[in-house]
């Protein structure tokens, strides 16, 4: 009976002929630190390089100036944005200027001795007289107006015209201006005495406005020859030497000054509605043309007054009143102290 040696040797004689499964085996390389290697060695870790500290700070601080530098243009640029206001429209305005006045020139000052001939040859001067330390002949400034009277046409279309009296600014003798959406731009050109004011429409989308202030020094005729929806003249502190109103209105509306000269007022073009208020009760004088609906002269009321009808009021001995002659139709007219 074998033994288990035996048994052993005769399974071994048996599989000799057998193929080796490792045969089949897919090639593998030999992994360091494990069964079946080279080498017992454990797997090396990569190798990692350490900056040099100095590169480090170097990019630190860099990094640090970059974010402060952004930080601020960004806060800079917020700050301007929040600050900005929207810009206004320009406001359009002439300024006319006072024609050239002849220039003042001041003598120069006369020596006594220059009044005595035979003072001066006999004794004759040391020294050359000294240079005057100011110019002899000195220019002045206008002081008054331009002129004594002017003409102020309207010849330009708009909506609603403003007129006052003041003292426009560079001794000019007017200053013209329209708010800064108007639809009209002004030009005001002088020629002689008569300053013309024209217009032309601009991109605006505002009212035609313009508003003229002229100086109150000058004897001011205002004539019109434009049509104006509205127009509103305000001289009670300046002088007027009269009105002409060719061109009609929706409504005209004068505050007018006491003074010493008569006040002519002649209307062709038609109004619907015209008040006058005077410096004072005005002696009145209306000539109707046409025909007026109603009439209110210092408190004395008129209807219906039909072409040739004429109509007085009393006022103060003080000013030379006003004379109307209505010759295009008015709606109603009013006329009473302020």
């Amino acid at each position: 009976m074998d033994g288990p040696g035996s048994q052993q040797q005769h399974a071994l004689d048996e599989t000799a002929g057998w193929p080796r499964i490792s045969d089949y085996w897919p090639d593998t390389p030999d992994t360091p630190g494990t069964p079946g290697g080279d080498s017992d060695e454990p797997y090396p870790r990569p190798e990692t390089r350490r900056k040099p500290r100095h590169l480090a700070l170097i990019a630190g601080v860099a990094g640090v100036v970059v974010l402060i530098v952004v930080t601020g243009v960004v806060l800079l640029r917020m700050a301007t944005t929040s600050d900005r206001t929207p810009a206004a429209a320009p406001n359009p305005e002439i300024v006319v200027p006072s024609p050239s006045a002849p220039v003042s020139i001041e003598p120069a000052p006369v020596s006594p001795s220059a009044t005595t001939p035979s003072a001066a040859a006999s004794q004759a001067p040391l020294s050359p007289p000294p240079a005057p330390s100011s110019p002899a002949a000195t220019s002045k400034p206008p002081s008054g107006p331009a002129f004594p009277a002017a003409t102020f046409v309207l010849a330009g279309g708009m909506r609603e015209l403003n007129v006052t009296v003041g003292r426009p600014p560079t001794n000019g003798i007017a200053r013209v201006s329209t708010p800064g959406d108007s639809s009209v731009t002004p030009d005001a050109t002088l020629k002689g005495t008569t300053l013309t004011l024209t217009t032309k429409e601009n991109d605006q989308e505002g009212e035609a406005v313009v508003d003229v202030m002229l100086d109150e020094r000058i004897a001011w005729t205002i004539k019109t020859v434009h049509g104006v929806r509205r127009a509103t003249f305000t001289m009670a502190e300046g002088k007027v030497g009269g009105f002409d109103l060719q061109g009609g209105a929706n409504s005209f509306e004068m505050t007018l000054p006491r003074q010493d000269a008569e006040i002519p007022l002649r209307m062709s073009g038609g109004v619907n509605s015209w008040k006058i208020r005077t410096e004072g009760s005005f002696p009145v004088k209306l000539i109707v043309a046409k025909g007026i609906g109603e009439s209110n002269l210092n408190g004395r009321r008129d209807q219906d007054l039909a072409p040739g009808d004429t109509r007085q009021s009393d006022g103060d001995d003080s000013s030379g009143g006003l004379k109307i002659d209505a010759v295009g139709g008015v709606g109603t007219l009013e006329v009473k102290p302020l």
